[in-house]
C-alpha cells in the first residue's frame, strides 16, 4: 500500500532506482519541518520519544537558507515600544 501511495504521489516510478521512500522517511521531514517553525530541541525529543536531543540532529535536514535566517532572527535588534 505504500509503495503504491509513494508512486501515486510521484514520490517513486514503478521499476527506477532511486532514494528508498519508505514512512519511516516521514520523521525526517517532519523534524526538519518542526525545527523551522520553532519547535525547541527539547520539545521535539520529548515528541520523538527520545530522552535526548542528540538524536533529534540526527533527523534534523536544514539547508543553508535555514540557518541563515536563524542567524538573522538571532542577531535582529529587538523593536522598541
Amino acid at each position: 500500500a505504500w509503495a503504491r501511495a509513494a508512486e501515486r504521489a510521484g514520490l517513486r516510478v514503478r521499476g527506477q532506482k532511486g532514494e528508498r521512500f519508505v514512512p519511516y522517511t516521514t520523521r525526517h521531514t517532519a523534524a526538519t519541518q518542526a525545527t523551522r517553525n520553532g519547535v525547541t530541541d527539547r520539545r521535539l525529543a520529548d515528541i520523538m520519544g527520545h530522552t535526548t536531543t542528540k538524536m533529534v540532529a540526527r533527523y534534523q535536514h536544514l539547508a543553508t537558507e535555514d540557518l541563515v535566517a536563524a542567524i538573522d532572527d538571532a542577531t535582529r535588534k529587538p523593536r522598541l515600544p
